[in-house]
Parts: structure tokens; sequence; C-alpha cells
């Protein structure tokens, strides 16, 4: 890495502090600010999940923010992506997937602190020279619900494909005859 990096001339504090249980769940938070003249930040990653049953399924929304920001006031939650192209090469249209990702945490974010729009922003760092670039996107819970429920409908399509296609296997698997006279010891356990 290059001399200082990860470094900051920044100063920041941290306040709040506070922990708890909630059944099997320990629950971690704090708030940290910019206390210098100096614009900087400092990464807590925040886990966020969320059950949320779609066409009868139960389906498991969670990942990591890497960053929940406040600067000047304001909340944004930021993604950071690295690439191994120089910045002004890459060109974000080509990972959507990653706006995906953030989408989806902050729609989470926004349900989980009663939020009607929120400010994101993917940052992307090359691995080069370190340079970055950040894009905003300040969307409604409305939009992001939206595309949440958009990208479900096309995971339930995968889904239930998976799901017929083991319940095929699993009922057309009886009918075939093991091809030796014996099998070996365990063998039989193996095949249930």
């Amino acid at each position: 890495f290059p001399f200082g990096y990860g470094l900051s001339y920044s100063k920041f504090e941290y306040q709040n502090f506070k922990v708890s249980r909630d059944g099997k769940e320990v629950i971690v938070s704090l708030d940290v600010k910019n206390v210098s003249d100096i614009e900087g930040k400092d990464v807590i990653q925040v886990y966020i999940k969320k059950e949320i049953n779609y066409q009868g399924k139960d389906i498991l929304l969670h990942g990591f923010i890497d960053g929940v920001l406040l600067i000047n006031d304001e909340l944004i939650i930021e993604e950071i992506k690295s690439t191994t192209l120089e910045i002004e090469e890459f060109n974000p249209e080509t990972k959507l997937e990653y706006l995906a990702q953030l989408k989806i945490y902050g729609y989470l974010y926004a349900l989980e602190h009663n939020m009607d729009m929120i400010h994101l922003r993917l940052t992307y760092v090359s691995i080069v020279d370190y340079s970055q670039d950040s894009v905003d996107y300040i969307l409604s819970i409305d939009e992001l619900e939206e595309f949440t429920f958009d990208i479900l409908e096309q995971y339930m399509y995968w889904l239930n494909l998976q799901e017929e296609a083991n319940k095929q296997k699993n009922e057309t698997i009886q009918s075939i005859k093991f091809p030796f006279k014996t099998m070996r010891k365990g063998q039989r356990d193996m095949m249930k």
C-alpha cells in the first residue's frame, strides 16, 4: 500500500456507543462525527438484514453496508467497490449489480429507520492508483421498494425453476435401478 494508505488528517469523534440484546441478536450502535475542518470519512460497516415474505416464501435479504455517513447533517449510505481499471476508464453502467446491491441496502435501511427519502452513494476506487469517483442517488422509499420487489420477482423465477428441477430429480431417481449386484457399506445411505 502507498505511504499513509488508510490514514486521514481528519479527526473523528465517537459518541452514544450502545450495545443491546434482542433475543439472540446483539445490536451495536454509535455516532461518528468529523470534528475537524478537513473533509474526511471514517467507515464503520453496518450489518443489515430483513426477512421478506414474497409469494409465500421467506426471503432473507442481508449484507454489510460499507458506510453510513453523516456529512453536513445529511445521512448517506455508501457502498465502495474496487476496479482494476483506471478510474477514468471505468464505466459504472457495466456493473449494475453494484447499484442493485446499494439500492437494496438503501431500501432495508430506509425501512428500518422510517425514512421517506434516502441519499445513496456508490464509490469506485481504482487499485491502479487509488483514485476514486462517486455517483450519488437520492431515491424515495417507493422507488427502492419497487426496485427491490422487481429483483425479488426475477429471483423467484429462478428459485421456482430450481425447486421444480429438484422435485423432478427426487421423483425420477426412485425409478433408477442400481447397476451393480451389491452395494458397498454406506452406499444406500448416500443415495437417500
